[in-house]
């Protein structure tokens, strides 16, 4: 459990001092720093979905491991492209500072995704 908090804070607090920055010196709107929030907020409930369902199926045969993380890069990504579109028609979002964050946050949380894949399939077999 802390190495899942490590994966998800040491990407997150510089992101939101970074925005909270930016907010105090008026660089950016709020509307601005809460779509960044709104980033971060899609992006880590994105890993924490994949960290827990690699965590669930790594002990268990080829067949059910691929199902869970294969099938669930699926189904997560089309909850993701499914909260994308809520924030974007029912929220009022700055929609550049939005895809910006939300991009480099994927790009982050993926690498971090795949280093965790990496790391432990060693221990499993």
């Amino acid at each position: 459990m802390i190495e899942l908090l490590k994966y998800i804070l040491y990407p997150s607090i510089p992101v939101i001092l970074l925005l909270f920055f930016l907010f105090s010196g008026e660089l950016i709107s709020e509307r601005t720093a809460l779509s960044g929030i709104y980033a971060l907020i899609l992006n880590v409930i994105n890993f924490i979905s994949a960290y827990f369902l690699f965590e669930i199926s790594k002990n268990k045969s080829h067949k059910v491991f691929l199902k869970y993380n294969l099938g669930g890069m699926g189904l997560r990504l089309i909850l993701i492209l499914f909260g994308v579109f809520i924030l974007i028609k029912f929220l009022n979002i700055e929609l550049q500072g939005f895809i910006l964050v939300f991009f480099f946050l994927y790009f982050v949380y993926i690498t971090l995704e795949i280093l965790h894949f990496h790391k432990n399939s060693r221990n499993i077999e």
